[in-house]
Parts: structure tokens; C-alpha cells; sequence
């Protein structure tokens, strides 16, 4: 006797209904090698991985989609070492994990200067890429209390078609937040800080 499609219990196989089934989770435990020898800063060993996995340069590497250069920013290693993932690797400095962030909203977080300066060297528009929340390296510098990277970010950045009225305070606010600046030394230096920086001069410090 035949039975409805509806029926049929190949209705609902992956072959008829392939939209019911995501794409499985990426496997990234080949890489794991890889991710212990960039945290321990081995070079050595980041060759030989890259030698027998050469899509590991441009390829996330953790299961929040890093890549290599951003797990040695993240983890504060030498600048040396990370131009020598940027420069072997070949990557592509554009591109972001999980969050939307890129390598240059991590050196942002953890306040490494010397990655932040090498990267926008590298690729300058770093500078105005937002994260899935919207926000520029700038933002997260001032909410991770970041004082020096901040101050870089200030004077190497043209934000003033980029940031509205509504982001400047909220910048100013994680500027508080964070502890940044005594109430006399925040209005006395920050607003003549944020006057220069949106009127495109670069000689703010």
C-alpha cells in the first residue's frame, strides 16, 4: 500500500530535509600543537607545524575562530615573534574570530603597544573595523583601561567621520568606568584631547 510523502519515513532523512541538519562544528584539535607552541613563544616549532600544515597561516586555529597572530597578541608575546607570523604567514590581518574582533581589537585588550604599532603599520584600516558589537579597537582600548594604547590610538586615528555624538560619550563613559582619569584631569585633558582628535590633528601628545 502506498503512504503519503508525509508519511514516508525517507521524508525526513537528511537526503529530503538536508535544511534540518547544520554544518558540523569545526574540528580544531589538529591544531593544537600549533596554539601550545605560539604560547610558549617556540618559533621553532611553528615552522615545522606550518611545514606540514601550511593552511594553518591564514586558517583559524581555536574554537572561538582565532588566528595565529591573534593567539600570540593575545598571549603578549614579543613583537619579534609576532611579525614573524605576520611575515611567514602571509594572513590576512583583516580578517575575525567569534567576536568580530580582529588582531588588532585584541593588542586593544590586552594593551600590547608594540602589536598594535606593527599591525597598523601593516594595515592601517585595523583602525576602523567594528566587532559584532559595533565597536572599534579605540572602544575596547578605553574599556580594558588601556591608558597607552589609547593615547597611540588618539593620535593615529581620524575618527571624525566615524564616531558619532552617541559613541563619544559612550567612549568618554568607559573612559570613567575604567578608572582612566581623576575627575579634574579627565575634563581638563580628555575634552581637549577629543576636540583635537576630531578636528584630524594628529599632534595630540
Amino acid at each position: 500500500m502506498e503512504t503519503s510523502s508525509g508519511d514516508s519515513p525517507r521524508f525526513f532523512t537528511r537526503e529530503f530535509n538536508p535544511a534540518s541538519f547544520g554544518p558540523p562544528d569545526p574540528d580544531f584539535s589538529e591544531y593544537r600543537p600549533l596554539h601550545r607552541a605560539i604560547l610558549v613563544g617556540n618559533w621553532e616549532s611553528v615552522k615545522r607545524f606550518y611545514g606540514s600544515h601550511p593552511e594553518a597561516m591564514t586558517n583559524s586555529i581555536t574554537e572561538s575562530e582565532d588566528t595565529a597572530v591573534m593567539v600570540g597578541v593575545m598571549s603578549g608575546q614579543k613583537i619579534e615573534f609576532i611579525e614573524n607570523l605576520v611575515q611567514f604567514g602571509r594572513v590576512d590581518l583583516r580578517r575575525v574570530n567569534k567576536e568580530g574582533n580582529t588582531a588588532l581589537h585584541e593588542a586593544a585588550i590586552v594593551g600590547h603597544l608594540k602589536a598594535a604599532e606593527f599591525l597598523v603599520l601593516k594595515e592601517p584600516s585595523l583602525l576602523y573595523i567594528r566587532n559584532l558589537n559595533g565597536y572599534v579597537p579605540l572602544h575596547l582600548a578605553a574599556a580594558h583601561g588601556q591608558r597607552e594604547i589609547l593615547c597611540y590610538f588618539l593620535r593615529n586615528s581620524t575618527f571624525n567621520t566615524e564616531l558619532s555624538e552617541l559613541e563619544l560619550d559612550m567612549l568618554m563613559h568607559l573612559e570613567m568606568t575604567a578608572g582612566f582619569f581623576g575627575n579634574y584631569y579627565y575634563y581638563h585633558y580628555y575634552y581637549y584631547a577629543i576636540h583635537l582628535f576630531l578636528t584630524n590633528f594628529q599632534g595630540v601628545y
